[in-house]
């Protein structure tokens, strides 16, 4: 093989070997570029994670926290449910038409109705003043008021009356609006009123007595006027304080 062949052949083995080594540098820098691409992609891979990790973490303690809570509040409902199923006064949730849509047990003992029996009936079954001329304007106060006493007069079952204090309350969950009254039975405090009343009127009476026996000559004028007031106090007529003193001076000379 003469010198110019083998100078063929070693230039086209030298761009060969130059071809490759390029080649072979390009497809180096493309896999070191790849491997950085991809350091650079669990570089940020990690972060992702290490931030989703961070974030579940938050919420499950949010979720902690919020489960907690509602238990506190479910814990808190139930001992004040218990409170006004127990209490001594009577609890009613009325709606806005004057349904009762609550009673508590008190209701219930008060009133001789089940607490079934009063759920669906209306204040004006058990409410001797409230009706429903009245009720339209009673909701109107409570809603400007919201919170307020009135005293009125309920009926148990077997249709006996007794006096009662309401304390109102307008309440309103979502888009409903509600009444919670609590009710109170007073006829102690209306008998201890009562009788306050008639002990007044019975110093009034004692003091008009002893001004007219001092201050009247007419005897039988100041004994008329006597009768008159004891009368009015002891809630008889005249005659018959007549025919007692009568029967009491009868009674007397008989012995």
């Amino acid at each position: 093989m003469d010198s110019s062949a083998w100078e063929k052949r070693y230039e086209r083995q030298r761009r060969a070997r130059e071809k490759a080594e390029a080649l072979l540098e390009e497809k180096s820098l493309e896999l070191y570029r790849a491997n950085e691409s991809l350091r650079d992609l669990n570089k940020n891979l990690e972060q992702r994670v290490q931030e989703r990790i961070e974030e579940l973490a938050r919420a499950n303690q949010d979720l902690e926290l919020q489960i907690k809570e509602r238990t506190r509040a479910e814990q808190r409902l139930l001992i004040t449910q218990f409170s006004v199923d127990r209490a001594a006064d009577s609890v009613y949730w009325l709606d806005s038409l004057g349904t009762i849509v609550y009673a508590n047990k008190a209701a219930s003992d008060s009133l001789g109705y089940s607490q079934d029996e009063l759920l669906g009936m209306r204040v004006f079954d058990i409410d001797q003043i409230m009706d429903e001329k009245v009720w339209p304007s009673h909701w109107e106060e409570l809603r400007r008021r919201h919170s307020f006493s009135i005293e009125s007069t309920h009926v148990t079952r077997d249709g006996r009356p007794f006096p009662v204090e309401v304390l109102v309350n307008h309440i309103v969950t979502g888009d409903v609006e509600y009444n919670c009254a609590y009710v109170r039975d007073i006829t102690e405090r209306m008998e201890r009123r009562k009788a306050v009343d008639r002990y007044g009127q019975l110093q009034e009476i004692v003091r008009r007595i002893a001004h007219s026996f001092l201050e009247d000559s007419d005897l039988s004028r100041s004994i008329s006027l006597t009768l008159q007031d004891l009368g009015k106090y002891l809630d008889v007529d005249r005659a018959f304080l007549i025919r007692f003193r009568d029967s009491e001076q009868m009674a007397f000379n008989t012995h």
